[in-house]
């Protein structure tokens, strides 16, 4: 069972109706990322306020990420310290602080 509350405010509503319309986990995490955004995705944050990504958007950009994600997979595998690409492995450690490393590596 699953109790929602709000105030009378029809965006708020209007999210309710959605919710109770479907008992399809996957049909509610799509709706929550579609309406709240995708949070941190290089740790443990869920509010959309704090996402990483500045210039996609994980459900519109989903096949661009796939395609980033495997060549940056190739790439780490052929070359793990990033020793041929120093310009990129000072880019990655001035990006990543310690929480997102270890959220990395967790894999």
């Amino acid at each position: 069972m699953c109790l929602l509350a709000t105030r009378n405010e029809e965006a708020a509503l209007n999210r309710l109706q959605k919710v109770a319309e479907t008992t399809d986990g996957f049909g509610l995490a799509d709706l929550d990322l579609s309406l709240r955004r995708e949070g941190d995705v290089l740790g443990a944050q869920q509010s959309g306020r704090r996402s990483q990504l500045r210039m996609l958007r994980l459900k519109q950009d989903a096949d661009l990420i796939e395609q980033a994600r495997g060549d940056a997979g190739e790439l780490v595998g052929d070359d793990p310290e990033l020793l041929r690409y120093p310009g990129l492995e000072r880019a990655v450690t001035e990006r990543l602080d310690e929480q997102q490393v270890a959220f990395l590596e967790r894999g």
